[in-house]
């Protein structure tokens, strides 16, 4: 029991102030944690999204080919390629008060959530097939576009 209040009490004590010869608050290690799960609840969603020949989601639930599918999973691809120079960039670049990563992780979620849900509630069925392809590329490339600014971050930020 004497360890239990102990343990509260060194909590109490170094909630926004690091105890010594610690370098973060528990304030900090907290906020990490929880938005973690954050993070990883909104990329997990995302990914369902993928345009491979085998997604179930995409192929069976919309109605895409799998070989349209995987020409679609190619040019996310090539698009992918110049995004990731781009991110690098702006990582390499961020000149902020919170640090390189913490200005990414506090806004990418957002968006990416945001498409997300707008490749959920696109109304497909009134659509026609080259409609379809179009919306499902539009969403899968906003969602390659904020989904690794935000996993990034996170992961970087340590």
């Amino acid at each position: 029991m004497q360890e239990q209040k102990a343990f509260l009490k060194n909590i109490r004590a170094h909630w926004s102030s690091p105890a010594p010869g610690r370098y973060v608050p528990f304030k900090e290690i907290l906020s990490y944690g929880v938005g973690g799960m954050g993070v990883h609840f909104a990329t997990t969603l995302a990914s369902a999204i993928g345009l491979t020949a085998g997604n179930w989601i995409v192929g069976a639930s919309i109605g895409i080919q799998p070989t349209h599918l995987q020409t679609m999973s190619i040019i996310a691809s090539i698009f992918g390629f110049f995004l990731t120079a781009l991110r690098s960039y702006l990582f390499d670049n961020t000149k902020s008060k919170d640090g390189k990563f913490r200005p990414w992780l506090k806004w990418m979620g957002v968006p990416t959530v945001l498409a997300s849900i707008l490749f959920v509630w696109i109304p497909y069925e009134h659509m026609s097939y080259p409609a379809k392809v179009v919306a499902v590329e539009l969403c899968f490339l906003l969602i390659n576009c904020f989904s690794p600014f935000f996993t990034e971050a996170f992961a970087m930020l340590i």
